[in-house]
């Protein structure tokens, strides 16, 4: 049974499937259902089943494919797996072990494209995982498959879609005989969550009209997920949130991702005019310092990228708009009025109220001179537009200011 498959980690290839492309498949698929019931042998009918699959496109954290190849699967009883499995379009793959099981070759190493997020760090990690629709085969340490799926069953609405399998010794014979196995930690950019849609829609936009990656803001960064996949760029990035718990795991991702030095963060609650620019320029002076930089007095920093997400306070407009280098973008992607929640007014937009501001000649972008280049409202991808039966509906505002002459 052939199907079409598209590989997509995020810009990361497994490279046995790579491999296994290009070899005859060891079982056709009309023999599969001799295959032992074992969740050993997930594995070895995936790998043999894989060569009878056409990779479509490569570009970017999982292996997306129709539905044949996990309807197969889960008929055969290979894994312990969820009923909405079959229907799913993606899949990711989740190593539940600790990080040092995961990574040294004495305890076996991992499948090569795995994404490590132990059990027991699930709580701090667990923003790290994909969105809902992908589905997620869970690799158990050997002999905790029944409290892993105590686990996935009890955290049942995050994981509507899913699987477990057991790293058992014949599950790391095999993948060591096909030379699919890594040791140490995941390499840099290997990702399973993508950006907010309106980052990822522009991104190569910003990047072609300015030469590449430059300096970012991201106010209301939370746990930083925009912030590391632009460090994973190029890009050096300021994150400002008030949770500094949110803060730390975004400091702790980007570190795993060996982003030390290209990353400040900033925990503080802006909420007047003045208090953006002043709590960044105290920050870098206090950085510049630390690392004994040798740099001029700075009377102002300017960002080539502000990103505003989920968040808003027009109060900070006019902090916004002088932060924004010449030549730079403004993305504001955030709760408009058709939302119920945030409940309060003041933290939602009204259609067409970005761009207004910028075609005045005062008022808080008053003579910035910023050019709209859109200014649209939709719904976030993946969600049909509701969670919890609420509508989520969010602006896609993205503005330019003209290069000094």
């Amino acid at each position: 049974m052939a199907a079409r498959v598209l590989l997509a980690p995020f810009g990361y290839t497994p490279l046995w499937l790579s491999k296994l492309v290009s070899e005859e498949a060891i079982v056709a698929s009309t023999r599969l259902s001799e295959k032992k019931r074992s969740n050993t042998f997930f594995v070895p009918i995936l790998l043999e089943f894989l060569p009878s699959l056409r990779i479509a496109n490569m570009v970017g954290g999982y292996l997306t494919e129709n539905t044949s190849a996990l309807t197969q699967l889960q008929e055969l009883g290979v894994f312990i797996s969820t009923p909405s499995a079959a229907s799913s379009t993606s899949i990711a793959l989740i190593d539940l072990r600790d990080r040092e099981m995961f990574q040294q070759e004495s305890t076996g190493g991992h499948l090569e494209g795995c994404y490590c997020i132990p059990l027991r760090e699930f709580g701090k990690h667990g923003f790290e995982t994909p969105p809902r629709h992908v589905h997620i085969v869970f690799f158990s340490p050997l002999g905790e498959v029944a409290k892993c799926q105590r686990f996935l069953t009890l955290h049942a609405r995050l994981f509507p879609s899913y699987s477990l399998l057991e790293y058992s010794k014949d599950l790391w014979r095999y993948a060591a005989s096909k030379g699919i196995l890594e040791f140490g930690p995941s390499p840099p950019g290997r990702l399973l969550f993508p950006m907010n849609p309106l980052l990822d829609q522009e991104i190569e936009r910003i990047e072609s009209s300015q030469g590449g990656a430059g300096m970012a803001l991201d106010i209301g960064c939370g746990s930083g997920r925009d912030v590391v996949r632009l460090l994973c760029r190029g890009w050096t990035v300021f994150g400002i949130d008030n949770m500094q718990k949110a803060l730390d795991r975004c400091q702790d991702l980007a570190t795993r991702q060996g982003f030390q030095n290209e990353l400040y963060t900033i925990c503080v609650s802006l909420k007047e005019t003045g208090s953006l620019e002043r709590v960044l320029l105290r920050k870098f002076e206090e950085e510049v310092e630390e690392k004994e930089i040798k740099m001029g007095k700075q009377e102002q920093l300017r960002f080539d990228l502000i990103i505003v997400s989920r968040f808003h306070n027009k109060e900070l407009l006019p902090d916004i708009g002088r932060t924004l280098a010449p030549g730079g973008y403004l993305l504001y992607h955030t709760f408009m009025m058709e939302c119920a929640r945030p409940v309060k007014e003041e933290l939602k937009l009204k259609p067409g109220y970005l761009s207004s501001l910028a075609s005045r000649n005062e008022g808080p972008w008053g003579g910035l001179d910023l050019e709209v280049i859109r200014d649209d409202v939709g719904t976030i991808p993946g969600t049909a537009g509701k969670v919890g039966g609420e509508k989520r509906i969010f602006s896609y505002f993205v503005a330019r200011k003209k290069k000094d002459r």
